[in-house]
């Protein structure tokens, strides 16, 4: 397990053990994990380290008088200068095993060491809600998709290459026929496709990590947890029929939502979507979200791009997509992204607790995720005030919230209260769950 000790200042000798995806903050802050609110050398939020598999990035916070790594100065400001200047000029700075970092009076060494992890295949199914599956999936799917063996015979055989070969021609995944492009995000692309068997629509989300990256007990890893969501049987809940491993591709045949995503649909509804069909949607995520928290799982990644719609009986019904699939990505590491290195897209609706306790994110911080994707459907706009801090990570740190009341939108006001309320800073101060979310939300629409 990496780690950070202390070898010089007032927590000399302390160690700060690391996982293998997290994100350690040193500063005066009394809400970082490596505080000295006595030390006046130090800013408030002074670096970071994100640990990402096998890599550790360190990145200096914009501090007033800079991070020492290794003896070379990285950030600091200059005279006159302010933090959202200074945070332009920011770099991560990739660490090993021996490198020192130095702020003020302290200093910290950084030793990296994983140990070899034994992972068990992951299950076959899950038990939640088993008995649901059969009225809640479409006929014959789950039945008749060929399962890929949970654990791959040659890992490495089959990854060398596969990236070269999947930009020339369309992926090629067991028991299905891949028909189209869907679209790409960050963590993936999706594909629209068909059973071979049954000639069913369906849709292939398709992860591909680096060839450097992957190890047999990280892909057995992220599928064991993966599994576990699989296992979530609701009408506002994407079905995962089936999940596998394909020549360096991990991949998830899902349930085919053709109605686009709700960061699109606002979009073509000029960044503002009607109050009452925005509080449709809302009501429908907050279903499915009930029901997940009473299953005791916690999306994590909740934004406007992971509900998707899908057209039944005339209308649009919402869905809530990659559940786990975020957090398992990075946190087994696969993933070649950083946290805090996605950029303000992804940044933009989490809450910031998941900064600074990535691995305990709580009911609460789906909480202020939902809040923030209602903010964004009925104005437009993120909740942080990111044009006047330049760096994102600062602006969830510092709590740069724009109440929804500043934004000149059409909301009563017993709904901004309920909204406001959930995206509090505190997470003490948000509703509990999902459940109470919606009995407030219900309420207040009255």
């Amino acid at each position: 397990m990496p780690a950070i000790k202390v070898i010089k200042g007032p927590l000399a000798g302390k160690v700060f053990p690391l996982n293998q995806c997290d994100v350690f903050i040193f500063g005066r802050s009394t809400k970082v994990h490596c505080s000295l609110p006595g030390d006046n050398t130090i800013s408030r939020y002074h670096f970071l380290l994100e640990i990402n598999g096998p890599d550790c990035f360190a990145r200096d916070l914009g501090s007033l008088n800079g991070t020492w790594i290794n003896g070379k100065k990285y950030g600091g400001r200059k005279p006159g200068e302010i933090q959202k200047h200074a945070a332009q000029n920011n770099e991560f700075i990739k660490m090993k095993t021996g490198d020192t970092i130095k702020a003020g009076d302290t200093e910290l060494f950084f030793e990296q060491d994983l140990p070899v992890r034994q992972v068990d295949p992951p299950p076959e199914k899950t038990p939640i809600n088993r008995d649901k599956e059969a009225k809640l999936a479409s006929p014959g799917i789950t039945a008749n998709v060929p399962r890929t063996p949970s654990r791959p015979s040659s890992l490495l055989d089959q990854i060398v290459g596969a990236a070269e070969k999947a930009q020339l021609r369309m992926p090629e995944i067991p028991g299905v026929r891949i028909v189209g492009k869907i679209g790409q995000g960050g963590m993936g692309t999706v594909f629209r496709a068909k059973l071979i068997e049954n000639n069913t629509d369906v849709a292939v989300k398709i992860l591909m990590p680096p060839k450097d990256r992957i190890r047999e007990m990280d892909v057995l890893l992220f599928q064991r947890e993966m599994a576990i969501t699989q296992g979530l049987m609701h009408p506002q809940i994407v079905t995962i029929y089936d999940q596998g491993f394909h020549e360096g591709m991990l991949y998830f045949i899902m349930e085919l939502c053709d109605g686009g995503n709700t960061e699109q649909l606002t979009r073509q509804h000029k960044n503002r979507l009607p109050l009452e069909l925005a509080s449709n949607i809302f009501l429908e995520v907050l279903e499915g979200m009930s029901y997940a928290h009473k299953q005791g799982i916690v999306h994590r990644d909740l934004k406007p791009e992971n509900i998707l719609l899908k057209r039944m009986a005339g209308n649009l019904t919402a869905k809530i997509a990659d559940f786990g699939l975020s957090k398992n990505y990075q946190q087994t590491g696969l993933s070649q992204m950083t946290m805090t290195g996605m950029g303000a897209g992804t940044l933009a609706f989490m809450p910031p607790e998941q900064l600074l306790d990535f691995k305990r994110v709580r009911p609460q911080g789906d909480i202020f995720c939902l809040g923030a994707m209602f903010y964004f459907w009925v104005c437009g706009e993120i909740i942080y005030d990111f044009e006047s801090v330049e760096d994102p990570v600062m602006a969830i740190l510092n709590g740069s919230i724009i109440p929804l009341s500043r934004r000149n939108v059409n909301v009563p006001r017993r709904l901004l209260d309920v909204i406001e309320r959930s995206i509090s800073i505190d997470p003490q101060e948000r509703f509990e769950d999902a459940a109470s979310l919606k009995r407030a939300f219900v309420s207040a629409c009255k």
